[in-house]
């Protein structure tokens, strides 16, 4: 019966760690100083960096919000656990309406996400959000036209 325990304990315990996610931390990309965009795949032009940068800054001169673009080539864990790594460890949108968007693009695995702080769930709903990003990205996106 001294065996049978030890076994039965062995496998719950492996059976345990398998269900577990290999690392509560997620290591992120390092925020650029533009703090708008980060595009640490290199795939936006110039152009595009800047008109993103003058936006948020009219947006968040008036009302707090951001709209933070990051892109990496590779994503070494979950799209949604690293978007959310990266919203809450940068702090996106105002502190105490907690209004900031994260637009994470990972171009080697051909996938995006977007979150939403919040504040912003009650004005922006993840249907209307959804419609936004299949109407005005997924078709670039698709094409690699970032």
């Amino acid at each position: 019966m001294n065996k049978w325990f030890k076994k039965a304990i062995l496998i719950l315990f492996v059976l345990m760690m398998s269900v577990l996610p290999v690392s509560a931390y997620v290591d992120i990309v390092e925020q650029d100083d533009s703090y708008f965009v980060t595009d640490e795949a290199k795939v936006l032009d110039n152009a595009t960096e800047q008109y993103i940068i003058s936006k948020n800054q009219i947006l968040n001169e008036t009302s707090g919000a951001s709209i933070v673009v990051v892109t990496v080539d590779l994503l070494n864990a979950d799209i949604v656990d690293y978007a959310y790594t990266i919203f809450n460890e940068w702090e996106l949108g105002d502190e105490t309406t907690n209004n900031g968007i994260l637009l994470l693009l990972s171009i080697v695995d051909q996938d995006y996400y977007c979150m939403v702080g919040r504040g912003l769930e009650n004005l922006l709903s993840s249907d209307e959000l959804s419609d936004i990003l299949y109407d005005n990205l997924e078709p670039d996106f698709a094409i690699g036209n970032y």
